[in-house]
C-alpha cells in the first residue's frame, strides 16, 4: 500500500463536518428586531450545511416562528426567506416616515443620533438604503431652536458635512451650551447671597412678643431715670 492510499486527502464534507461551533463563523444572530437577513445570509452561505446548523443562528423568536417538524434544511431556509421578506416593502415606507419625522425632543444628541443611525442600519438590512447626505438632512429638522446656529453653520458647509461630522458638530454645540447655563446658574446664586438680607429677615421673624418686650425695656428706663432726677430735685428743694 503507497503512503498516498493510507494517508487519503481531505474530502469538502469532512471539512465541513469538521466545523463543530458555527457561531465562530457566523457571529451574527438572525433576528427580526434587527431585519438582518441579507448580512446573515452572506456569513452563512459559505458554510451552510444541515438544519441544525440553521437553528444554531437564528434568535428564539425567529426559531419559534419557523420550526417544522421533520423539515429540511431547504424547507428551513425558504421558511426563513419568506418571513423576512413577505412585508419588506410595508416595513420599509414605515421606516422611511419614522426617519423624515423623527425630532429630538428631550433626547442628549447621542441618543438621538444612535436613533436615526438604527432606523438607518434596518433600512439597508432590507434593501432601502438612506443617503448618507439625506441622513444628516433629517438629522438637522428634527433638532430644537437651541441648535438654530450651527445648524446653519451645517446647512452651508462646503463639502456638505458626513454624519459623523455632524454628530460630532451638534455634540460640541450640547456640550458649549451646558457651560453656558452651568456659568450663568452660578452667577444667579452669587447675585441672590447678601448677607444683610439675611439678617433684617432673622429679626422680621422673631416672635412678636420678643420685640415688644425690648421696647418696654428701653422705655421703662427712661421713665426710671426720670424719676430719679425728680427725687432729686425734691430733695434739693427740701433743704432750701
Amino acid at each position: 500500500m503507497t503512503r498516498e492510499s493510507s494517508n487519503p486527502k481531505p474530502s469538502p464534507n469532512d471539512k465541513i463536518y469538521g466545523i463543530t461551533n458555527i457561531k465562530s463563523y457566523v457571529p451574527l444572530l438572525l433576528d427580526l428586531d434587527r431585519l438582518n437577513y441579507d448580512s446573515w445570509k452572506e456569513l452563512f452561505k459559505t458554510h451552510y450545511i444541515g438544519y441544525k446548523w440553521l437553528y444554531g443562528t437564528l434568535t428564539q423568536s425567529v426559531l419559534q416562528s419557523i420550526l417544522k417538524p421533520n423539515a429540511t434544511a431547504a424547507d428551513v431556509w425558504k421558511t426563513i426567506e419568506d418571513l423576512f421578506h413577505e412585508n419588506k416593502e410595508t416595513e420599509a415606507m414605515e421606516l422611511d416616515d419614522e426617519l423624515r419625522s423623527i425630532t429630538i425632543g428631550d433626547s442628549t444628541v447621542m441618543e438621538y443620533c444612535t436613533r436615526i443611525k438604527s432606523i438607518s442600519d434596518l433600512l439597508a438590512n432590507i434593501g432601502s438604503p438612506v443617503l448618507e447626505r439625506n441622513l444628516v438632512i433629517y438629522a438637522i429638522n428634527g433638532l430644537s431652536h437651541k441648535f438654530t446656529h450651527v445648524v446653519t453653520t451645517i446647512r452651508h458647509q462646503k463639502p456638505f458635512p458626513t454624519f459623523l461630522e455632524m454628530r460630532s458638530m451638534l455634540t460640541l454645540e450640547e456640550r458649549s451650551m451646558a457651560k453656558d447655563h452651568s456659568r450663568h446658574v452660578q452667577a444667579s446664586h452669587q447675585d441672590n447671597a447678601s448677607s444683610p438680607t439675611i439678617l433684617t429677615t432673622e429679626y422680621q421673624n422673631r416672635p412678636s412678643h420678643y420685640r415688644l418686650n425690648n421696647t418696654r425695656g428701653r422705655g421703662g428706663g427712661r421713665n426710671q431715670r426720670g424719676g430719679s432726677r425728680g427725687g432729686q430735685n425734691g430733695g434739693r428743694g427740701g433743704v432750701r
